[in-house]
């Protein structure tokens, strides 16, 4: 999906004409209520998964919806818009009006070994739920990535921002761009380009941080894989980035990592916040997009965040860390899914088929009684007629003549017409 705020559409059929919307969710379009029942089996648990609403008039207090660990995000894209019944949508909600904070975060220098900076991280996210360290890159680093990132810019590699639609990676037909919840430019990159080597340096860091991370997570988590990088870019203006929550739905995403590259950057002057607004608690924490700040937290509902306009061009690199069991199940019910849907589309075939068929014998039974009738001479119909006329039962009467039953509904009514159009007898 590329345009507009929701694909207008059925999610079967793909009609525009006639829709009505899924009564709960309110994510999903149907033309008819056979199409709905047919998508009832894969769409349920996504409907039993409104994401968690966060209110301001509730002071921020999360509450969770009713989630199946089978619902899956496409792994590209982090964006599990915050709604729920009755309450208002992403857009609808305004952003955390609080003032900005100035919090004292880790410092560190880029010569840290990669497993000191993973203890502290992992210690700090354990603590709190999320990590802000700075201080990790040297500058010549930082700006050879701005530098590929500027070539990138200027080859128009970047693509408006989309919203999940999809369950796990490849479902790209079911993204969505949303320029009131999101309308910041993204590219996806797989850390490995010859042709961007200051991105992919930072890209390298990120990973081996997490590496490292992993061996703290035993019993807990098992880092198994990444999303691709995501370079986005806030092009100032007021860009923003409304309140969600990277994985609401179990797609597998445990830790987000964020990379930002914006050299001397005023909150004051130039906005672009991300404030995390930890489930459970009036708090908020305010991260400033300051260049040389590596920012984790978990991916998952205790980390509802926003980003807030952005007053000038904001860059930021994001990757996201799986854990294996959770990302398994989600693609083993991507597949179920599929499946289901297949079964649903080949039993409405059959269906269809079948009405068909029958509706095709129907014609025939007419076309054979209608030519029946037109055989008969005008006494015999006469005959027919006065036969008929007055008795409570025709059809019995017609029976007894031998007339078969495909038959004699067309006569009857036939008999009746021609009835209507004699004169009466005084």
């Amino acid at each position: 999906m590329a345009d507009g705020a929701a694909k207008m559409e059925c999610i079967i059929c793909h009609k525009t004409a006639g829709l009505k919307r899924c009564g709960y969710c309110k994510s999903v379009f149907y033309c008819s209520r056979e199409h709905q029942l047919q998508d009832w089996l894969g769409h349920k648990p996504i409907c039993n998964k409104i994401m968690l609403e966060i209110d301001k008039e509730t002071n921020g207090t999360a509450s969770k919806s009713k989630v199946p660990k089978e619902n899956i995000h496409n792994c590209n894209t982090s964006d599990s818009e915050a709604t729920q019944d009755n309450k208002p949508s992403a857009y609808e909600t305004p952003f955390d009006s609080r003032p900005v904070k100035n919090n004292d975060f880790i410092h560190l220098k880029p010569n840290t070994i990669v497993n000191e900076i993973a203890n502290i991280a992992m210690n700090t996210l354990n603590h709190k739920g999320y990590c802000v360290i700075d201080g990790l890159f040297a500058k010549k680093h930082l700006s050879n990535a701005q530098t590929d990132i500027n070539k990138c810019m200027d080859s128009n590699r970047f693509r408006a921002g989309q919203l999940n639609g999809g369950r796990t990676s490849g479902e790209e037909d079911k993204l969505v761009v949303n320029a009131e919840i999101r309308n910041d430019k993204i590219m996806w990159l797989e850390g490995n380009e010859e042709d961007m080597p200051g991105i992919c340096r930072i890209v390298s860091k990120m990973d081996d941080i997490i590496t490292e991370m992993n061996h703290f997570l035993v019993n807990k988590y098992d880092i198994s894989g990444r999303t691709k990088a995501m370079v986005a870019c806030y092009p100032g203006n007021g860009s923003y980035y409304r309140r969600h929550v990277d994985n609401a739905t179990q797609d597998g995403r445990v830790i987000t990592c964020i990379t930002y590259l914006n050299e001397n950057w005023d909150v004051e002057k130039d906005g672009g916040v991300l404030r995390i607004l930890p489930a459970g608690s009036d708090d908020y924490v305010d991260v400033a997009p300051l260049a040389n700040r590596m920012l984790f937290f978990w991916s998952d509902g205790r980390n509802p965040h926003e980003v807030h306009p952005a007053y000038r061009t904001r860059y930021a690199i994001t990757i996201w860390y799986m854990d294996r069991t959770e990302r398994e199940m989600a693609k083993r019910y991507c597949k179920l899914e599929k499946i289901a849907k297949m079964q649903g589309e080949i039993v409405l075939r059959a269906r269809e088929q079948c009405q068909q068929e029958r509706d095709a014998v129907t014609r025939r039974l007419e076309e054979a009684a209608t030519a029946a009738i037109s055989s008969l001479s005008v006494q015999e119909l006469k005959a027919m007629s006065t036969m008929i006329a007055g008795q409570p039962d025709p059809d019995g009467i017609l029976a007894e003549l031998g007339i078969a039953p495909s038959i004699r509904g067309e006569l009857i009514k036939t008999l009746n017409r021609d009835a209507q159009k004699l004169p009466k007898q005084c």
